[in-house]
């Protein structure tokens, strides 16, 4: 029973009743720390160790993937050649989240702006609309003048005489 427990062959519920019983006697908690040492003292005696060449390759490959991470130069003088100043790769992520912020900011402003300007040409047409429609009704004054001169006639004398339109028996005004 101790080995089955150790080497996690029982279920839950047994591994439970397992260590209960291990805390109520010391005999069977030093039984089972006994056959925990010998188990590894085998591992350790009969352990298989890996080549030493694949310590070297191991390590060589750390090496090859630490200089990947070294900062990388970007800048060059007028000349080519490449200066001293590096940025890291964490600083190029920051720096690329950073143009892609701006780069959406940068489209979200243009529509707005794009906005703005048709809402500013229909309200400029919209005046300029008006403008013509205030010219036209200046024009049509004339035809009004007209009218108001139909209403005023002539009567028996030199005296001007306004008859309300549509009343042909109403009171007439007497213009002297």
């Amino acid at each position: 029973m101790i080995e089955y427990n150790v080497l996690g062959f029982a279920n839950e519920t047994e591994q439970a009743e397992f260590e209960r019983i291990c805390e109520q006697h010391p005999e069977c908690r030093a039984a089972k720390e006994s056959f925990e040492r010998a188990l590894e003292k085998i591992a350790v005696q009969h352990a298989v160790h890996p080549p030493t060449y694949l310590k070297s390759k191991i390590f060589s490959q750390l090496e090859i993937e630490s200089e990947k991470s070294k900062p990388h130069p970007i800048l060059t003088d007028p000349l080519g050649h490449i200066s001293k100043t590096t940025i890291s790769d964490e600083t190029l992520k920051y720096l690329l989240a950073a143009s892609i912020f701006l780069l959406a900011a940068s489209i979200i402003f243009n529509v707005y702006l794009l906005t703005a300007n048709r809402n500013l040409n229909r309200q400029y047409n919209r005046v300029l609309h008006n403008t013509e429609n205030e010219t036209l009704e200046e024009s049509s004054e004339r035809p009004l003048k007209r009218r108001q001169s139909s209403l005023f006639s002539s009567g028996e004398s030199n005296d001007k005489v306004f008859q309300a339109p549509g009343s042909e028996t109403g009171y007439n005004l007497i213009i002297i």
